[in-house]
Parts: structure tokens; sequence; C-alpha cells
């Protein structure tokens, strides 16, 4: 049966059964964009395409009930399906882009001991940096402009130094340009700002040393400023361990990716430009004052709380304070400096408290939520970066998981080839 009780149709001299939807033939025109619609049945073989089509356009996405609907009825394809939601709900169950939204990935627990280690907690010694840029900088703002002179702009970069050894610290350093001796002087200038060394360095090559690439020659591969950078800091500094990290270790600098967020955020709140506004042009001294500013803001924010209303932060081991009475005592220079001494060490022992119960950690890490098992049929995701946050999706056959639930065996179906995965980055479609 082609018709609905509840439907209003007509036959037209080539027999094809139309619908206008009770609507005069103007109102139908205005509204649909043509005077009346055919009338196909959803489990039909035209209709499952045009319904399919409807649901998700070549290369688009994939559209709800109500919009698909609306897709059938408007457009190009304009036609009126009988039975069109129960045919729609059983396209979606069977749709591999809706399948891909109601995925979940494995949640496997990780080795506790391994993050309770207990390490001495020194500022700086384990730093992780990045770049932004360019900011234009002027050190003639008021320089008379006339028909042969203006005020002559040059483009600065940004160095951003993270603390990765548990203080979460951040200072930020200004960079004549994106060369390879500017980005070592100033980690120099870090290294004697913080009088330490740090012993591990990590770094991601795409924000750092592409930016270096672009300003040599184009038949010089862009790894070989990786290793001339790191070269020049342990030529002076043998002991220092420089490492990039990849896209599958963004823990190594996933603090400073969030801190060229929130410098961005900070500088844009305070100078109240628009969110997607460009940055003005400063002075050499008043873009020194905002970077002051904004690390100090930075590190102002807790990383934990001592009390209800006492939050420990970064500035708490960078630029320790202790109390007035301490100092208005007839107490000798040593033991005010053994006072200030025993402030560091206490604030490092509650840092050491705290990390030791996992007040850092999720919970859901503690346990195996959802392991993987062998036989099951995963998507995966590799080459996830910022550019690509979703990766390159392939699906997979789990023949082998590792004592620890991370490391698993899949076998592509598109090649057969056996590939080693994270099971972090691995999503469930089906389990026989």
């Amino acid at each position: 049966m082609l018709t609905s009780p509840k439907l209003l149709t007509f036959v037209t001299n080539d027999n094809i059964i139309v619908t206008r939807q009770r609507y005069t033939q103007q109102v139908h025109q205005d509204l649909f964009g043509v005077p009346s619609l055919p009338v196909l049945v959803a489990s039909s073989t035209l209709g499952r395409l045009l319904l399919q089509r409807a649901h998700r356009s070549p290369g688009g996405p994939c559209c709800s009930n109500s919009h698909t609907i609306q897709n059938l009825r408007t457009g190009y394809l304009a036609v009126f399906l009988i039975g069109a939601k129960n045919s729609l709900n059983q396209i979606r169950t069977t749709c591999s882009e809706c399948l891909k939204l109601k995925l979940k990935s494995y949640e496997v627990k990780i080795a506790e001991d391994r993050f309770k280690e207990s390490t001495s907690h020194v500022p700086w010694s384990k730093i992780a940096m990045d770049m932004t840029g360019p900011i234009l900088v002027c050190s003639e703002p008021d320089r008379k402009v006339t028909r042969n002179t203006k005020t002559r702009f040059t483009k600065k970069y940004i160095l951003i130094v993270c603390d990765t050894s548990g203080t979460g610290a951040v200072k930020f350093y200004q960079m004549a340009s994106a060369s390879a001796a500017s980005f070592t002087m100033a980690l120099q200038t870090h290294f004697a700002s913080v009088n330490t060394i740090a012993t591990n360095i990590y770094t991601d090559a795409g924000s750092n040393f592409l930016a270096v690439a672009a300003q040599s020659s184009e038949d010089q591969p862009s790894s070989d400023h990786l290793l001339k950078i790191a070269g020049q800091i342990k030529s002076q500094h043998p002991n220092i361990i420089f490492e990039s990290a990849s896209s599958s270790s963004q823990y190594k600098n996933g603090k400073c990716e969030a801190t060229v967020k929130s410098l961005k955020h900070y500088i844009k709140n305070v100078l109240t430009l628009k969110p997607n506004s460009a940055l003005p042009k400063f002075t050499f001294e008043g873009l020194h004052l905002l970077l002051q500013e904004s690390a100090n803001f930075l590190n102002s924010r807790p990383i934990s709380w001592l009390k209800q209303s006492e939050g420990l932060t970064p500035n708490h081991f960078l630029y320790p304070k202790t109390s007035p009475e301490d100092w208005s005592m007839a107490l000798s220079l040593e033991d005010k400096y053994m006072s200030l001494q025993n402030y560091r060490q206490r604030m490092s022992e509650e840092l050491d408290l705290l990390m030791r119960s996992s007040d850092f950690l999720a919970e859901k890490w503690f346990s195996n939520v959802a392991p993987p098992f062998v036989n099951d049929i995963v998507f995966n995701a590799r080459g996830k970066s910022k550019v690509n946050p979703a990766g390159q999706l392939e699906y997979g056959r789990i023949i082998k998981v590792s004592d620890d639930l991370r490391h698993i065996t899949i076998v592509v179906s598109k090649n057969n080839k056996t590939r080693e995965a994270d099971s972090r980055n691995c999503c469930l479609i089906h389990r026989p």
C-alpha cells in the first residue's frame, strides 16, 4: 500500500502518485520549492537510497532525524517517503559515522607505582618548551612619521618554559627570531634567570624547529635543525637529555600546549580584545612587562590545596614568603636563612604527600573499566596531532593483548597487515 490514510494524494497524468501534504499548490511551492512531492515507500530500494543520501551527503556530516526528513522534502531530492522514521532508525544503526559518535575508548588500569615514585622536587630541573609568535615590536613608538621615515616594527617570538618536575611553574622569554641561535640564547637566559640547569628538556618539533626550517635553505631537512639546536645546547651542557615529544607522547609537553592557550587568553582579556582579533603592536618594555604579569598570574593558580581557603601554587616554590615575625625577632642571619629553608622543605613535603596520595590522577585509571580482548573489532586512530586531532582511522581485529592491557596487536582490515597499537587510541566496535 503506497498511501497512508492520513495522507492526501493525487495521481498525475504519468500515473505518479504525488501529494501536497494538505497545502495549497502555491503554499507548497513557497515552502518546499515544488508544487507537489512524489510518494515512495521508504523500505523500497529507491526509497532507501534516497534516505541514505538525505541522512549523509558525500563528505558531509550525519544529519539528525528531523534534518533528514527536511532534506528529503526540500532541495533536489524533493520526495515524500512513507515509513521514513522506521527505515531511518535502521540506517543509523549501520551508519559508520553514527557509530563513531557512540564509541568509547578502552579504559585500562595504569601502573600505580610508576606515578608514586618520590623524587626531589627541584624547580626547573625538568622543563618543557614551546614557542609562539610572531608579535610586532617597536623600539621607537613615538618616532615622527614623515614621507621618508616611518615607524619600523620587528617580529619577536615568545619562548614558553614550563616546569615538569612537579611545581608546574611557567616563564616567558622574548626571542629576536625563530632561528636556532635565538632559541639557544633564550634557553641560556632561562638557565641564568633560575640558576638551575635542567637535566631533561622536552619540546615538539612542530612548533619550534619547523619554524626554524622555514628560514633555512630548502634543501636542508628540518630534522637537521633539531640536531643543530640540541648540539649547541649539549656542547655547553653535556648532561642535558634533549627529547622531542611526538604526537603519541603529549604528556611530555602537554603543559606547554595548555600554557600557550592560557597566555593568549590572558593577553586578550587584559587588553579587552575580541577572541579572533589580532594582537596589537608592542614596545619592547611593554611586551616584557606583559609577559612578566602573565607569568605571575599563571604561577599564582593553585595546583592543590593546603587548607580549605589556601592553595598550594607554583609561587610558593619560586618566591617563598616567611612570616614577618621571623625577621622582627632578634635572630641571626643564619637562623633566618634556616627558617626560609624549612619553609621550602615543608612545601616540598606537602607536594610529595599530594603526589603519593594520587590527588593529581583520575580515579578511572585505577580500574579496568573497559579492557581489550582478543578478537575485538576496533577503530584504531593513528597519527593524532594538533592539526588532525582525530588521526587516521582504520578498522582492525585484535590478535594479541599485553599483560598490562596497554599494548595490543591488531590486523588491519584494509591490507591484512599487523600493527602495534595503544589501547587508549582504540575504540571498541564489536565483541564476538
